[in-house]
């Protein structure tokens, strides 16, 4: 009797410095009620403009590391909900000279590939203005075999797309988990997200143009590894 094949999630650079610029930017989105009621009282009591601009810098860095814990909560709660707890074998692709962040709660069977190009590589473009990137299939030959695919991470339009492009073209039913990519610091914030299915988030509750929406989902049509909207 032939083994099944498990499948996989692969979820591209969970690395420091994306995931510091992620919870920056979208930390001043989250409410931390008893935090806010601090620092309003202390800034009713500064002395002057100079010390309210430290009071603000002081506030977002708090700011930053509360919504650091709940980021890497819900992450991986969402990321052994939807794939490690329903067979998935998970991993993590990192660029060689980097390691994983401790936003990554990383399980004894969970698996870290390198792509086969450092950060200053792939950072460094060339005499046109190109930036390099990893041999797509060196990436994707060291999940094994593998039948089910799916990808996230970051970034969805660029290295995410790129990989699930290469494995749909390999004859691999591969899907990117959108909800999980640089789009996760909005997700936190809607009241329908929901760790354990994806999608959870409807786009038609999100881009309430219907132009805009006729144009993302004919957009999203070209792109087969995308989920595929069906109207109600």
């Amino acid at each position: 009797m032939m083994e099944q094949v498990k499948p996989a999630f692969l979820y591209m650079y969970p690395q420091e410095d994306i995931f510091g610029f992620e919870i920056q930017r979208h930390s001043w989105c989250y409410d931390f009620p008893e935090l806010q009621m601090e620092f309003e009282a202390r800034f009713k009591d500064a002395f002057d403009e100079f010390e309210k601009e430290i009071l603000r810098k002081e506030y977002n860095r708090e700011a930053a590391r509360l919504f650091r814990r709940v980021y890497s909560q819900k992450l991986n709660h969402s990321i052994d909900a939807r794939y490690r707890q329903r067979g998935f074998r998970i991993f993590y692709a990192l660029l060689d000279n980097t390691r994983i962040s401790n936003i990554i709660q990383l399980q004894p069977l969970d698996r870290i590939i390198y792509v086969g190009m450092d950060a200053k590589i792939h950072r460094t473009p060339d005499a046109n203005g190109k930036y390099p990137y990893p041999d797509r299939d060196f990436i994707l030959n060291q999940l094994g075999s593998v039948k089910r695919l799916v990808v996230s991470g970051f970034h969805l339009n660029d290295c995410v797309k790129k990989i699930s492009r290469r494995a749909y073209i390999r004859g691999i039913n591969v899907l990117v988990d959108e909800e999980l990519t640089e789009l996760f610091g909005w997700n936190l914030k809607r009241p329908e997200f929901n760790p354990g299915e994806y999608p959870s988030i409807n786009p038609k509750d999100v881009i309430t143009n219907p132009e805009i929406f006729e144009f993302f989902m004919q957009r999203r049509k070209r792109q087969p590894w995308l989920y595929q909207w069906q109207e109600q």
